[in-house]
């Protein structure tokens, strides 16, 4: 895919001008459906209606406060019933990502795991293939400091997950 000038949203950021986002030369927007076991985002359905009738590419992330393979599983479904809910997958144009970042691995330690690369590697994975054999595109969010730590853009590139750095 070529580059593309997109933003993140959710119910911390929220956008109430989707056409003048579009005319200031955003030409996508990745949505943030919910976080951890179903929580959904309060604006999801409000981005998400805007963003499309702007005509807007529109993508999709679901915050994981996963710290097992089968958790990170499960959150693929959440998010995945709660687009369903919203509107048709047809309008969802760019992958769907996993964002796993400080705030869930300090969420994962509070609960007494520590969450180790190899574990985080099985999260992602199982995220995304739950997506994949579902006919969707799954992705993986990666910031700098858990790149450097993690790997995560070489898991994603060896399972021909798209990326969101």
């Amino acid at each position: 895919m070529a580059e593309r000038f997109i933003i993140d949203v959710s119910e911390h950021n929220t956008v109430t001008d989707w056409r003048a986002v579009k005319a200031d030369g955003i030409e996508g927007v990745i949505i943030r459906a919910g976080y951890g076991r179903g929580n959904g985002d309060k604006k999801f359905r409000e981005h998400i209606t805007g963003a499309l009738a702007a005509g807007l590419y529109v993508g999709i992330y679901w915050f994981s406060y996963a710290y097992s393979a089968d958790m990170a599983e499960a959150e693929a479904y959440y998010c995945m019933n709660t687009v369903s809910d919203v509107v048709s997958w047809k309008d969802i144009t760019l992958p769907i990502y996993w964002d796993f970042e400080g705030d869930s691995m300090k969420f994962a330690n509070k609960c007494g795991v520590d969450v180790s690369r190899e574990t985080l590697v099985d999260m992602a994975e199982a995220f995304c293939d739950a997506l994949e054999s579902d006919g969707h595109m799954p992705g993986i969010y990666a910031n700098l400091d858990y790149e450097k730590r993690y790997g995560l853009l070489s898991v994603a590139e060896q399972n021909g997950y798209s990326v969101w750095y």
